[in-house]
């Protein structure tokens, strides 16, 4: 029976590890970070011996990609259709106004049908999240003036969140807007959306007053905020 059981066993570790060998090495920064991941895992099992050990390899499953076919758009648009629909269900009830005087419907929709022209490079681009090769998010610059960007779009499926996507994201976008020489970005969000703020703060985003023509009595419920790059 034992001899069975590890037989099995043995083939199905060498299943895995077929698998793992087609995986592509990471670029050296990827390495650099894993290396550092996995000594703060081993101190932390060496201190507290009790708590299991493990090391998940979702860095190789994380891709940000620049949309190079008409499919990357159409994900995209999807994406930006849930967003939609996210920023609606948190905008409910009595503060339902805030997202129907944010959101204009027909800007909206020509947004989506013109998003290969309207986030053209350099003065605009999107990117493009995917999870183990599913399309899970997105974030999005745009020109603003010629020394600032704005960034827009930031989105992660429910399910894929608490992975490090949305940082990712970011690191992305900011890196691309660094390229094309901008010098600021700024971005603007609703209050509620207290997760954003976390995330842009520990990027090290700072609190600006308005700068979008967006209605007077939104203003106070928004939040804006500017990164020198």
């Amino acid at each position: 029976m034992s001899g069975t059981f590890w037989s099995a066993e043995g083939a199905r570790r060498a299943k895995h590890m077929d698998v793992l060998r087609t995986i592509p090495p990471p670029p050296p920064h990827v390495r650099m970070g894993i290396m550092r991941k996995l000594i703060c895992g081993i101190a932390t099992h060496y201190n507290n011996p009790s708590q299991t050990f493990t090391f998940q390899l979702e860095f190789i499953m994380i891709a940000i990609l620049s949309p190079s076919v008409p499919e990357h758009y159409e994900y995209i648009a999807q994406l930006m259709n849930e967003f939609h629909q996210w920023c609606c269900a948190r905008y409910s009830g009595e503060r339902s106004w805030e997202f129907h005087d944010y959101f204009n419907e027909k800007a909206w929709a020509h947004e989506l049908s013109k998003l290969d022209e309207i986030y053209l490079p350099p003065d605009g681009e999107f990117l493009l999240a995917t999870y183990d090769s599913e399309p899970v998010g997105c974030v999005a610059l745009k020109k603003f003036t010629d020394s600032m960007c704005e960034i827009k779009r930031l989105y992660v499926r429910a399910n894929f969140r608490g992975k490090g996507i949305a940082r990712k994201l970011m690191s992305a976008i900011l890196d691309k807007a660094r390229k094309y020489d901008y010098q600021y970005a700024r971005l603007e969000f609703g209050e509620l959306f207290t997760e954003s703020n976390a995330l842009y703060k520990s990027i090290g985003f700072k609190n600006i007053d308005a700068y979008t023509d967006i209605p007077e009595r939104l203003k106070p419920k928004m939040v804006f905020m500017e990164l020198k790059l």
